[in-house]
C-alpha cells in the first residue's frame, strides 16, 4: 500500500476495498478506508477521499464505537481542509474534539491539536496561532517528551517566515538538505529560503537542477502539491519563465485546492500560485483570473495573510500589464495589504509592499 509506485498503490487500494466490503464487518471497513486515504493522500484523488471519508462515517455509525467515528471524522476534517471548506471543517472538529477528550488517549488528542493548530495558524491572529502551538506541544509531551518540540514544527516555520524571522535558519536548513538530499521539501523550502535571503544564484542552482528533470524528481503523494507551491514561489520570485511554462500545467487542476501551514512554507492556494506563474508567463489577463479565484478562496476560508500577499502580487500583476487605469487599480491594494501586513506583523510581506510602492 506504501509503494513509490502509485498505479500500484492505486491497485491495491481498490483490491483492499473491494474485499472489506465484501467481508461487511464496519470496523474492518474503516481501517481500510483510512488507509487507502493516506496511501492515496494525492491532490487529484481529492473526490475520491471525501467519498471515502463518508463512507467511514457511516461504517463507524453502525458501530456506535467512537474510536472509528474519530477516525473517520480525522479523514473527513482533513480532506475538508485541503479543499478550503472551512465551515464543514469547523462542524467536524467540534465533534472529532468532543471525542478525543472522552477517549483520553495521548496519540488522539495529539491528532486533534495538530488540526486545530494548523486551523488556527490559518485563519487566527499571531497570539492564537502560538496559543494553538503551545497547546499542541503540551500534548505532545504528555505522549513522548522527546518529540514534543518537533511537534508543529512546519507550523512554527510558517510562522516565522510570516514574521521575517527566516535569516537564521539558512545554516540549519542547509544542514538539513545536506543531510537528506533525496527529501524534495528540503530542497524546495531551501530554495525559497534563498530567494527571500537575496541569495537567487544558490536559488537558481537549486531550480535548475528540477527544471532539468521537468520537477519529476518529487514524488507524487501528499507532500507533492507542497513541494511543487514551493517551486512556483521560487520561479515567481526569480522572473524564471522555463520553469513557470512547466509548473503552471502541472499545477492547473488543482485550483480549487489550498496548501496549508502545515506544509510550511508555500502555503496559500494553489490559484495563487497560478495567477504567480502566469505572470512570470506573461499571460497577465490569465494571472488576474487567478488571483480573482484566490481572493474568493482566501474570503471563504478567513485566511488574512493568505489575503495580503494574494493583493501584493495582484498588484504586480497589474503593474507589469500595464494597461490604461492597472496602476489606479495596484495602489489600493498595495495600501490596503501593507495595512493589514503592518497590524499583524507579517514582516516578510512587509517589506516586499514597501519595496514596491517605493520602486513605483
Amino acid at each position: 500500500m506504501w509503494s513509490a509506485d502509485l498505479s500500484r498503490r492505486r491497485e491495491l487500494a481498490t483490491e483492499a476495498l473491494e474485499i472489506a466490503r465484501t467481508v461487511a464487518e464496519p470496523r474492518t471497513l474503516v481501517n481500510v478506508l483510512n488507509l487507502c486515504f493516506h496511501a492515496l493522500y494525492v491532490p487529484d484523488n481529492i473526490s475520491k477521499r471525501n467519498a471515502w471519508a463518508e463512507e467511514a462515517l457511516q461504517a463507524a455509525d453502525a458501530t456506535s464505537d467512537p474510536l472509528l467515528r474519530w477516525i473517520a471524522l480525522d479523514l473527513r476534517t482533513w480532506s475538508a481542509f485541503d479543499a478550503g471548506d472551512f465551515a464543514e471543517l469547523d462542524r467536524f472538529l467540534e465533534e472529532q474534539e468532543a471525542i478525543t477528550e472522552r477517549l483520553g488517549q495521548a496519540r488522539y488528542r495529539i491528532g486533534a491539536a495538530m488540526l486545530r493548530a494548523s486551523r488556527v495558524v490559518t485563519t487566527g491572529s499571531a497570539v492564537d496561532a502560538e496559543a494553538a502551538l503551545k497547546e499542541l506541544r503540551e500534548v505532545a509531551a504528555t505522549a513522548d517528551p522527546s518529540a514534543a518540540t518537533l511537534m508543529g514544527a512546519t507550523l512554527t516555520l510558517a510562522l516565522r517566515w510570516r514574521s521575517g524571522h527566516i535569516s537564521e535558519l539558512a545554516p540549519l536548513m542547509e544542514q538539513s538538505t545536506a543531510e537528506q538530499p533525496a527529501i524534495p521539501a528540503s530542497r524546495s523550502a531551501l530554495a525559497q529560503l534563498y530567494v527571500e535571503l537575496g541569495r537567487d544564484d544558490d536559488a537558481r542552482t537549486l531550480l535548475d537542477a528540477e527544471v532539468a528533470d521537468a520537477f519529476q524528481r518529487a514524488p507524487y503523494d501528499r507532500n507533492w502539491l507542497g513541494n511543487m507551491t514551493r517551486w512556483s514561489s521560487v520561479s515567481a520570485e526569480l522572473g524564471d519563465r522555463p520553469s513557470a511554462a512547466i509548473l503552471y500545467p502541472l499545477l492547473a487542476p488543482f485550483q480549487e485546492l489550498i496548501v496549508g501551514p502545515q506544509a510550511g512554507p508555500g502555503e496559500g492556494s494553489v490559484a495563487y500560485q497560478l495567477g504567480r506563474l502566469a505572470s512570470t508567463l506573461r499571460h497577465y489577463d490569465q494571472g488576474l483570473e487567478h488571483f480573482d479565484a484566490a481572493t474568493a478562496i482566501n474570503e471563504r476560508v478567513g485566511a488574512a495573510y493568505w489575503a495580503v500577499c494574494t493583493q501584493v502580487e495582484k498588484a504586480r500583476c497589474l503593474g507589469a500589464r500595464d494597461a490604461p487605469g492597472d496602476l489606479e487599480l495596484a495602489e489600493p491594494l498595495l495600501q490596503q495589504a501593507l495595512t493589514t501586513a503592518t497590524k499583524e506583523g507579517y514582516a516578510l510581506i512587509e517589506r516586499r509592499i514597501r519595496h514596491t510602492l517605493a520602486t513605483r
